[in-house]
């Protein structure tokens, strides 16, 4: 055999090992973005495609229990679309992200009181003969003739009765601080809920930093305005002598710092991106929103839980309203004194759960239901109801691995 011959013979070689490598890529990418492509496999071909997925999923522990848990749902049947190898493989995805959310909000009620709600309370009322519906007519009554600066939404608002995809409702305990993925996750939300005084600054990588919604009891309502753009909800019954006077002073001082943010932002066109990010709108142009949260969401979980409810299960109630997916993180309490066991109550100081918190009279050690203004416990047992029936996803612990 000549020198020439043996070349023309090594050049076929390469030239087919070239073409067979470039089939199979061609195969096998096609394999994996083909949504509905089948696991089951005949030929030879299927053969060599089915030991390239196999080796794919030994590789990387990550990708795998992607790859499990998205077939499982399917019957067993599908390969996700892949899009990016490098990505999907080498990535860490939180695997409480892998469930699907499939419900829709319900919208039976405006998240923020209106004027026509208002009124068809006062309608109510009247035909009521109870000393609490009295007061809740009085007061409404009086808050209404109260309102001239709009801190009512108007009828027909559109804001009224948006909804949202996917939320996320952020309470404060120090479970938060156990996952360093919560933040990234937390802000991917389209609407993000938080409680009471939490900040952002400094924990961006365990809470997020955009704010939708700031949900406060009466007394604190709008304390956080100042270093955020978002639209504030205020808690409160309406059930005392004072409630209306506070509602419309709190109103007035929020509108001072909104007007003046509206000034420097109007005056400081380069501070737009920035603030852009935070702003619960995502846009500096649009409108940001105070005003009192729907009185029926508190009363429900008053009767529910026997007893005041925290900031975080109104914040909760009123995203189940407007959110077709609701997610929650740093709710500890609940569990904890369920499971007796002890956590942190704050991710932003060190302080344990206060004593009249838990259940337990400060001087007996016993359980004294008059002395404790939130029952723990019973809001516990609720969000596992929700949980399993679907309503929400609890994502306060990160996963076992």
């Amino acid at each position: 055999m000549g020198k020439r011959t043996l070349l023309l013979i090594l050049f076929a070689l390469v030239v087919g090992t070239v073409l067979l490598n470039a089939f199979l890529q061609v195969v096998f990418h096609t394999s994996l973005t083909g949504g509905g492509t089948s696991l089951s496999f005949s030929s030879s071909s299927d053969l060599e495609k089915s030991a390239l997925v196999t080796e794919l999923r030994q590789e990387n522990h990550w990708m795998r229990r992607m790859l499990e848990q998205y077939s499982a749902s399917h019957g067993g049947k599908v390969v996700p679309p892949v899009t990016d190898m490098a990505t999907a493989t080498h990535s860490r995805p939180d695997p409480r992200d892998l469930g699907q959310c499939s419900r829709k909000a319900p919208t039976k009620s405006s998240l923020f009181e209106s004027r026509r709600s208002m009124q068809q309370k006062i309608d109510a009322a009247r035909e009521q003969k109870s000393t609490f519906q009295k007061k809740l007519f009085a007061m409404h009554s009086r808050l209404l003739k109260r309102d001239q600066r709009g801190i009512l939404l108007r009828d027909g608002d559109n804001f009224v009765n948006r909804t949202y995809k996917r939320c996320a409702v952020v309470g404060n305990g120090g479970v938060l601080l156990n996952d360093d993925r919560n933040g990234e996750s937390i802000d991917a939300h389209d609407a993000v809920f938080r409680i009471n005084e939490g900040p952002t600054r400094g924990f961006e990588k365990y809470v997020g930093e955009r704010t939708t919604f700031r949900v406060n009891y009466l007394q604190q309502c709008g304390s956080m305005s100042a270093d955020e753009f978002a639209h504030i909800l205020c808690v409160s019954p309406m059930m005392y002598g004072n409630d209306d006077w506070a509602l419309v002073a709190k109103f007035d001082s929020w509108q001072i710092t909104w007007k003046d943010q509206k000034v420097h932002l109007k005056a400081y066109q380069s501070l737009h991106e920035e603030i852009s990010k935070r702003h619960a709108e995502k846009d500096t142009s649009k409108p940001l929103y105070m005003g009192l949260l729907n009185t029926d969401f508190f009363l429900e979980m008053r009767n529910k839980f026997k007893s005041w409810p925290t900031t975080g299960a109104c914040a909760i109630r009123a995203a189940i309203e407007i959110c077709d997916c609701v997610d929650i993180y740093g709710f500890s309490a609940g569990r904890a004194v369920l499971e007796q066991t002890n956590f942190r109550y704050h991710y932003f100081d060190s302080q344990v759960m206060p004593t009249y918190q838990s259940n337990k009279d400060k001087r007996t050690g016993k359980k004294d239901s008059y002395k404790n203004p939130h029952k723990y416990d019973r809001e516990g047992s609720w969000l596992r109801e929700l949980e399993r029936s679907g309503t929400i996803r609890d994502k306060s612990f990160p996963p076992k691995m």
